[in-house]
């Protein structure tokens, strides 16, 4: 036990369901949340990959400019609170960076970058034939008759363009928010009303005062019916949809993770875990044109679409507007205007998924960050992508 305080900086006995996403606990846990919320494995393939090596480039030592203060990549990344960093470029690992704790080979918490993977396999379905992003939540899912989402579309849930009572606000000890939390098993539970589970919770939130399909409004409850309608139209739980049509599909490293309430309802919004190089995988397959070689794991249509759609009003009278100005949303994916063509998935405490077709190039930096939103830092990560992006 020495070595393991030796390493994070406190013992393994600290770390409990009440602290595992607070600083310094997050080091350790955002590596092991399986030991911490209880997990549904998404299993690969059989085939054995070695992980892949880094050609020495030198962009870590490379001088980056973050608010006018020139650094080196690999300073950004300690004072950001980074715990494993890759980027790629046609296809090879040209970049790679660990902090002391960050684990290359076990499974690292993406928290919302878990929508934009959702997202794909909602795309898969409906090159399937299964999903239709036109119908609405009560189509697949009959038990949200009464709540907020029943007559939201599939596309509105996509597109985070939902209306409902509701307010993500991660620091939430004794709200609503908390209360989903504790439904998820991501906390403590404080009441017999806690273990309800994760669907009862979403079918008893209301819906907001405007219709469905208005501005963007980012709701983290939203991609979790995602998951139930995935479920329900595909007849299987999200684990094992998820390996059938996409982690089976695509040259991953290791199983991937999910964290499941106590019915095992996925956490589809925020719950999936899997290696930087697995991540830097998935972002890949977007730069191919959602193929595999001579696979097409996820057709042509949807990342067509996912590149050319998005309403810019929407985002425009949305609550991220000033966070980045002139962007797009669309499939749970952010489109910045710069670079032109590129998308990235973000999630709290410093995940990022960041992919530039244009420069056949994915940066994925997976950070242990004090809080969990910090519009500042958020922003300098943007800035910093991009100056990454510029240099390959």
């Amino acid at each position: 036990m020495k070595k393991f305080e030796e390493k994070y900086g406190f013992p393994r006995n600290q770390v409990c369901l009440g602290n595992w996403r607070e600083r310094p606990f997050n080091r350790w846990s955002f590596q092991h949340v399986s030991e911490i919320v209880p997990s549904a494995v998404i299993r690969k393939d059989s085939v054995h990959r070695p992980y892949r090596k880094v050609a020495q480039t030198g962009l870590i030592n490379e001088i980056v400019n973050i608010g006018g203060a020139k650094m080196p990549v690999e300073t950004f990344l300690e004072t950001s609170q980074t715990d494993l960093f890759l980027v790629s470029h046609k296809g090879k690992l040209i970049a790679e960076w660990n902090a002391p704790w960050g684990e290359p080979h076990i499974p690292h918490i993406i928290f919302s970058i878990s929508k934009s993977v959702s997202a794909i396999v909602a795309g898969i379905l409906h090159d399937l034939g299964l999903l239709e992003p036109g119908k609405t939540v009560l189509h697949y899912v009959p038990e949200m008759k009464d709540s907020g989402f029943a007559d939201c579309t599939i596309q509105n849930l996509l597109d985070m363009r939902v209306s409902l009572s509701f307010s993500d606000d991660y620091l939430n000890k004794d709200g609503t928010y908390a209360q989903y939390r504790r439904a998820s098993r991501w906390n403590p539970s404080a009441t017999s009303d806690d273990n309800r589970g994760l669907a009862n919770f979403l079918g008893s939130l209301a819906k907001g005062p405007r219709p469905h399909g208005g501005p963007f409004c980012y709701l983290s409850p939203g991609p979790d019916v995602l998951g139930l309608v995935l479920e329900s139209a595909a007849g299987m739980p999200f684990a094992e949809l998820m390996s059938s049509v996409l982690w089976r599909k695509i040259p991953v490293l290791t199983d991937a993770l999910i964290t499941v309430d106590a019915f095992g309802a996925s956490r589809t919004s925020g719950g999936i875990s899997m290696v930087a190089g697995d991540l830097l995988s998935l972002g890949e397959l977007i730069v191919n044109r959602g193929a595999v070689g001579t696979q097409q794991v996820v057709s042509e249509r949807w990342i067509n679409d996912l590149a050319q759609n998005g309403d810019a009003n929407a985002w425009q009278a949305g609550n991220f507007s000033e966070f980045i100005p002139g962007a797009r949303y669309r499939s749970l994916w952010y489109r910045p205007p710069e670079p032109p063509n590129a998308c990235f998935g973000l999630g709290i405490h410093g995940q990022w998924l960041f992919v530039d077709p244009d420069r056949e190039t994915v940066v994925v930096k997976l950070s242990s960050q004090t809080l969990p939103q910090d519009d500042l830092l958020d922003s300098q990560c943007i800035d910093f992508l991009r100056q990454v992006c510029d240099r390959c």
